[in-house]
Parts: C-alpha cells; structure tokens; sequence
C-alpha cells in the first residue's frame, strides 16, 4: 500500500496526517514517520502489515498550514452537511469527521495539502431535512407525488 504522509513541523513535533486512509498521529524525529505511519494504518486496517505500507513523506512548511476556512456543519437525518464559504459543500456521517472532510474539499478545490486545524467548523443543530435535532423542518418543501398503492402518469 502507498500512502502519502503530510508533515508540519509544531513544538519540537513532527505532526502527521495521511487523509488517504484517515490516520493522523505524530513523531518526534522526521525520519520516524515512514514507520509511524505504517504501524498507525497497521493498527487502523489490520488486513494490512506495516512492512506493506510504502510513505512519501511531504513536508508543509507551517505558513502554509496558517490559511483558515470556516465550514458550518448542518444536521440532517443521514448525517452532517459541511458548507464550506467560498469552495463548496460535502457531507459526513459524524460530526468528528467534519473538520476533516472540510479540509479534503478544500485541499481538492485549492490543489494544496489544508489539515482539518486550518478549518474552523460551525455547528448548527436545525435541520435540512427530516433530522433528528427536533427542530421544524422549514427550509425544504414537500413534493407532492403519487400516494402508497397510486401510479405516477
């Protein structure tokens, strides 16, 4: 498996994350992060041994990681919709997972490495459409169409 691995430099730290497979973690040498991320996607996907995982290290300098983007998560009944200002809209089953799918999108849209801490993530609990927060549901119509047991023309 070949997985590529973002690297920026905080506290003495080689902060890591590998969005391809969702693995984030850190070390403290930079010549330690082929084999901290290779034991990290051991652990996550256990059909895959850690001497089957091949890391291209990129390294991102910490101004690039300095850009912010607000994302305003809205529930729904199948999950969260991520709304990204200026770039566009994703969606995500939980609410931990916005920050990242955030951070992907943008990372997609702008061609460069963003990590989940560039995003500052709203949450808003109204819902789109039939959600679970128990608030009314007035921002979509209802579609009228053939009852249980009719026909559509």
């Amino acid at each position: 498996m070949k997985v590529t691995a973002y690297v920026t430099q905080t506290d003495g730290w080689w902060a890591i994350e590998v969005p391809a497979v969702g693995v984030f973690t850190q070390a403290k040498a930079l010549d330690q992060v082929p084999g901290m991320v290779a034991d990290a996607i051991h652990i996550m996907l256990e059909e895959v041994a850690a001497s089957d995982v091949e890391v291209a290290v990129v390294q991102v300098p910490p101004e690039r990681t300095t850009v912010r983007y607000t994302a305003t998560a809205i529930r729904w009944q199948e999950g969260w919709e991520v709304h990204v200002d200026g770039i566009g809209v994703t969606q995500v089953a939980t609410l931990d997972a916005a920050a990242q799918q955030a951070a992907n999108l943008v990372s997609t849209y702008v061609d460069a490495h963003v990590t989940a801490d560039a995003i500052e993530l709203i949450e808003e609990r109204h819902d789109i459409v039939g959600g679970t927060s128990g608030a009314p549901d007035t921002q979509t119509p209802k579609i009228q169409g053939p009852q249980a047991g009719e026909s559509s023309p």
